[in-house]
């Protein structure tokens, strides 16, 4: 019997499950001896589609700085994710652009949760983002950082950036990385893989839960004796959630978060998106950060620790037009 139909049955099982194309996959069956498994485990290192793009910015009128990083893949023309931090603190213009695209991002999460970060301003400026860039808005987007032209992708966000603070005077710093999917699936030290994450998140307006486009960990509600009840919480309540999610990646966004302290998982106060009923039991999505929800569930009786008013930020105290601009 031929071994060329065994052969034609292994290429495509590979392009099947790796989504490479014929000749992406006939290339890694031939280094690798025909042996399938190990095909699937060098693919990763040939596939060079996976591009990060860091950046950090200054707005002097304004004392604001900022990190911004996006990944995308220029194969298939999508964005795994955006993310960025505007913030009063300077320390962020110090973040060194040719590290790696991790630490980049762990350096990123960790202001995030820093003094002085603007939340609103920062989700904010992320949906400017995925709206210009995500939705093929700007022409030859994957082409021009496929091809790593840092002066046109500098232009880019650039432009983004000023229409979106309404300002005259940037300084911006951009560097490409491009990485193989290897290299993008095992993260540094100990190699979790990461779940891609997209867009912003958008209520269908049908009261469904839409966890469709974030990363999506299991949460458990913290109960108070003197509390409210579960069916008595409405969307905009904000919850106190304790991470239970057993995935590395839970575990490492939950330090980032602030659900881990020294004496082990801490609650998180997260503004309530939807609840879903179904006979006697709630399940809630909850916001924990931007691109990340919580899912629990409580009985409809449930004592539940809920805050029904939010204080003011801070910021929005003192800062006029950021308080303004946070309503766009």
């Amino acid at each position: 019997m031929s071994k060329e139909p065994i052969i034609q049955d292994k290429i495509h099982l590979l392009m099947e499950e790796t989504g490479c194309d014929q000749g992406e996959a006939e290339l890694a069956m031939t280094s690798a001896g025909y042996d399938l498994e190990k095909a699937v485990r060098t693919i990763g290192v040939l596939l060079r589609n996976i591009v990060a793009v860091k950046g950090k910015f200054l707005l002097p009128s304004r004392n604001l700085y900022g990190l911004v990083i996006l990944i995308a893949n220029t194969k298939n023309h999508s964005i795994f994710r955006i993310r960025s931090v505007v913030s009063y603190n300077p320390s962020l213009y110090e973040t060194p652009l040719r590290e790696g695209w991790y630490e980049f991002e762990k350096t990123l999460y960790a202001f995030r949760l820093s003094e002085g970060t603007l939340q609103q301003v920062t989700q904010d400026l992320e949906r400017v983002l995925w709206q210009r860039l995500g939705k093929h808005v700007v022409p030859h987007f994957y082409d021009i950082i496929r091809e790593s032209d840092e002066t046109q992708i500098h232009h880019i966000f650039q432009k983004i950036i000023l229409g979106y603070f309404s300002d005259n005077t940037l300084n911006l710093e951009i560097v490409g990385e491009e990485l193989n999917l290897q290299q993008f699936k095992h993260l540094k030290p100990r190699g979790e893989d990461i779940v891609p994450v997209s867009r912003p998140y958008h209520s269908t307006g049908h009261g469904a839960l839409d966890n469709s486009e974030n990363l999506l960990l299991s949460v458990k509600l913290q109960e108070e004796p003197d509390g409210i009840m579960a069916k008595d919480v409405v969307a905009g309540d904000s919850v106190y959630a304790i991470l239970t999610d057993n995935r590395d990646i839970a575990q490492y966004l939950s330090k980032l978060l602030g659900g881990r302290d020294k004496n082990g998982l801490a609650p998180i106060l997260a503004p309530v998106e939807e609840i879903r009923r179904e006979g006697d039991k709630l399940y809630f999505q909850v916001r924990l950060s931007t691109g990340v929800l919580g899912m629990g569930e409580a009985s409809a009786d449930c004592l539940l620790l809920v805050h029904k008013h939010l204080t003011p930020r801070w910021w929005q105290r003192f800062v006029p037009f950021l308080t303004r601009m946070s309503r766009k």
